[in-house]
């Protein structure tokens, strides 16, 4: 997948090296409290998460279009595509709504009197 400037492929050390250095400098990091760099692989889930997310806001049929996700990534089973629809938080936009600020009903944190009750517990 990934060459240099002459077509010749790029060893998988060399490509880790060049993606650790590229995170560092734009200052990607993970948040778990690793210690350890973003890895390469994590473009794979990126990717699939991006791509179904995709198609739920444009209205394609998952059960349609996962089996194409699967077969394109190179998985032998479906559930191994299947998981990445769970990491797509287009899949609960319509729950996340309901419970937005933005829908014209204040935010709890909002709310002097349970702030201050909150702040005196």
């Amino acid at each position: 997948m990934f060459a240099d400037k002459h077509g010749d492929e790029l060893l998988g050390d060399t490509v880790r090296g060049h993606f650790a250095r590229l995170c560092k400098s734009a200052g990607v990091q993970r948040c778990d409290g690793s210690g350890r760099g973003p890895r390469i692989h994590a473009l794979r889930s990126t990717f699939a998460v991006h791509r179904i997310t995709a198609w739920i806001r444009g209205g394609k049929s998952l059960s349609s279009m996962l089996p194409a996700l699967a077969a394109y990534m190179g998985h032998l089973r479906l559930e191994s595509t299947e998981r990445y629809v769970a990491m797509a938080p287009e899949r609960f936009r319509a729950e996340l709504d309901k419970l937005s600020s933005l829908r014209g009903k204040k935010h709890w944190r909002n709310d002097k009197k349970l702030m201050a009750f909150v702040s005196a517990l």
